[in-house]
């Protein structure tokens, strides 16, 4: 049985009404892109404006950091409030604090000395409560102090691929642990009961409680390393062609945040000098590093350029300790060592005293403990 046919009307109809759905389909998604394409182009201009902002705020804060140290500008001074001669007989490589109470140094003498930290002025002796040798008796490069349940412990490494944790408890010493490492250790950081070490071209982490270890590869040798806050880890490291690298790491995924070059516009690029470095935490990750006769800071936050940069009054600048908004820097110039402190935000470097500080480590109560080329341990207090 045939179907009737439909009247060719009809069909124009069906037709045209189709066309109409069709091309009224068509305005609604040509609609719908110009749409997304404003949203897109809103985007853009609200970010583009962010930009813009926190390029003016940054420039606003290099603009206080300026390129080179004036005398005019007082970031305050330090002060020496004590000094403790005779612990060590040679170069104090590492210092490390506990709050207010306990100071330990590392040396090349294989030693690692704690004592109370000192409340009086003047020259002392060191109220010492424990001495500790390195495992094999080379030389300590690397100290922390951890609190535990069953009192102190003593975290130290050196030339040898080791690291010993010793427990101090009413001045009695004993080695609790001691583990073996890739390399020799350049330098420790402890934070929560975290260590991280840095070994060679690694990074090496683990938790005091347990053995497994995970390792942050670097590019280069790993000089120095910090802990400003759980699970995140700063890095110091230079590659084979002499440049310096500032590593970020977030220890949760094993990966690094952010990487820069530091100090490439100063001498000590192509001289192989040392560069000095520290991190804190506070707001954000501050982060800050000087050699030959450069300083530069970062704020992690707008990482993709200095916080601010300023040339040191001296040169060789071998240790550096960051606190709140201040830094102090350590310069081994062999004719004019000197202790400089100057404010991350405003500049302005002036000497502090004459005399060369290799080591130094600013301490939660708040005194700047610095090591000089005689070995003997002072402390300072920041005076505005």
């Amino acid at each position: 049985m045939e179907s009737p046919s439909v009247p060719c009307d009809a069909q124009m109809m069906v037709r045209t009404s189709i066309d109409r759905l069709f091309h009224v389909a068509e305005s609604v998604r040509n609609a719908h892109e110009e749409n997304v394409l404003l949203a897109q182009r809103a985007c853009q201009i609200y970010h583009r404006s962010r930009a813009e902002r926190e390029h003016q705020s940054l420039l606003e804060q290099r603009a206080r950091l300026l390129r080179s140290s004036r005398p005019d500008q007082k970031s305050g001074t330090l002060r020496r409030r004590w000094q403790v001669n005779g612990l060590h007989m040679e170069r104090v490589r590492s210092i490390a604090s506990m709050d207010s109470t306990l100071l330990a140094s590392g040396s090349d003498d294989g030693m690692v000395i704690v004592q109370t930290m000192p409340e009086e002025e003047g020259t002392l002796d060191g109220d010492v409560v424990g001495v500790l040798e390195s495992l094999d008796g080379t030389e300590v490069t690397a100290v922390a102090l951890i609190p535990a349940q069953d009192g102190v412990l003593v975290a130290g490494g050196g030339r040898a691929s080791e690291v010993a944790i010793w427990r101090l408890d009413h001045g009695e010493s004993s080695v609790r642990r001691k583990f073996a490492v890739s390399s020799p250790v350049a330098d420790l950081a402890e934070c929560s009961g975290i260590l991280g070490i840095g070994v060679g071209r690694n990074i090496e982490t683990r938790h005091l409680e347990e053995r497994h270890v995970q390792t942050l590869a670097h590019a280069g040798v790993v000089a120095a390393v910090r802990m400003p806050a759980p699970r995140i880890v700063c890095s110091l490291s230079t590659t084979d062609d002499g440049r310096h690298w500032l590593t970020l790491w977030d220890v949760r995924q094993s990966r690094h945040a952010c990487r820069l070059q530091t100090c490439a516009n100063t001498r000590a690029a192509d001289t192989g000098a040392a560069v000095a470095f520290d991190a804190l935490c506070g707001d954000g990750v501050l982060i800050a590093a000087a050699a030959g006769n450069l300083f530069e800071s970062w704020d992690v936050r707008r990482a993709l350029r200095p916080l601010g940069q300023c040339d040191l009054p001296r040169e060789n600048p071998v240790c550096l300790a960051l606190r709140d908004n201040h830094v102090a820097v350590g310069c081994a110039d062999p004719e004019h060592g000197a202790l400089l402190i100057g404010d991350v935000s405003t500049g302005g470097f002036q000497v502090s005293c004459e005399e060369t500080i290799v080591a130094l480590h600013w301490g939660r109560s708040g005194v700047l403990v610095g090591s000089s080329a005689e070995h003997s341990l002072r402390g300072f207090v920041f005076c505005a």
